[in-house]
């Protein structure tokens, strides 16, 4: 009963429903701990956490990750360790404790690859591309998103591959290779729609407003960010402490380069009135077109 819970909560999560998947969690640990089910207990706490942080409670997730990561080095397994540290180290550096969240990493992807977790290879992979990005190492970046995807590609891990690409064209946007990021865009895109991960959507929205923006179409930009905070208000995701910075500076320059708050406003009511194919087919039309 308590796997079962654990994973309708790990479905409600992928889908944005944090308050299911909080319910479903929250039994799963009453059963665990009845059990004395140590590995179990750190699992759904782990989950809980996850599940309060996407939601924007960082006070309550990240003591639940730091018991999770307790409870998992008591028990001595090494996988669910590796897990809990790259989960853990994700939330940290997102909330700027950038040096030990890189710490964290670098011990999971240690014991990962001593294990020969492929698929956790990949993903530490993927967050340490994010660390990279972050600070601008862009050439750091790059080389740990391309390892990963080949794993990814390889495993046939389809979400991952559409992690990869799309850390790949934020890349290509900053370096200004538009026609390349188009094409990673494309295939990220088409993955997360076929998939209905309408996170993945918000965060395409994103940055295909960054690739309009790059292509001098500010007024399809500002539709897309419309569309990016309407889909952020269904699903509840919530902005990490450093994502808000980056968010409120990304606005602004659209909303400069618009040249007309009045235009402006207009243009995000018209994307957040869209529905996700609109907004799709805006964001892959020629420039100019929005």
């Amino acid at each position: 009963m308590a796997r079962a819970l654990r994973g309708a909560g790990i479905l409600a999560f992928r889908q944005a429903d944090y308050a299911a998947a909080r319910d479903f969690h929250e039994r799963s640990l009453e059963i665990r701990r009845r059990q004395g089910n140590r590995a179990g207990e750190a699992a759904a706490l782990e989950s809980m956490g996850l599940v309060s942080i996407e939601s924007g409670d960082t006070a309550t997730g990240l003591p639940l990750l730091e018991q999770a990561l307790e409870l998992h080095r008591a028990e001595g397994v090494p996988q669910p360790i590796a897990q809990s540290l790259n989960n853990l180290g994700t939330v940290l550096h997102y909330e700027g404790q950038t040096e030990r969240a890189t710490a964290m990493l670098e011990e999971s992807l240690a014991i990962k690859r001593g294990i020969g977790d492929r698929r956790g290879i990949a993903m530490t992979l993927d967050n340490l591309g994010d660390f990279a990005f972050t600070r601008n190492d862009d050439a750091e970046a790059r080389r740990l998103y391309e390892e990963s995807l080949a794993t990814r590609r390889e495993l046939g891990d389809a979400l991952g591959i559409q992690r990869c690409v799309m850390g790949l064209a934020d890349l290509a946007v900053r370096r200004c290779d538009l026609a390349g990021a188009r094409t990673l865009f494309a295939e990220g895109v088409a993955i997360a729609r076929d998939a209905g991960d309408r996170v993945a959507l918000l965060h395409a929205c994103e940055s295909l407003a960054d690739l309009a923006q790059a292509e001098g179409d500010a007024v399809r930009a500002a539709k897309l960010r419309g569309h990016a905070d309407r889909l952020r208000a269904e699903t509840g995701y919530a902005l990490s402490i450093s994502s808000v910075a980056t968010r409120e500076r990304t606005v602004a320059a659209t909303r400069a380069a618009v040249g007309d708050d009045a235009a402006f406003e207009r243009a995000l009511a018209a994307g957040a009135a869209m529905s996700i194919d609109e907004a799709i087919a805006l964001a892959f039309a020629a420039p100019g077109a929005g």
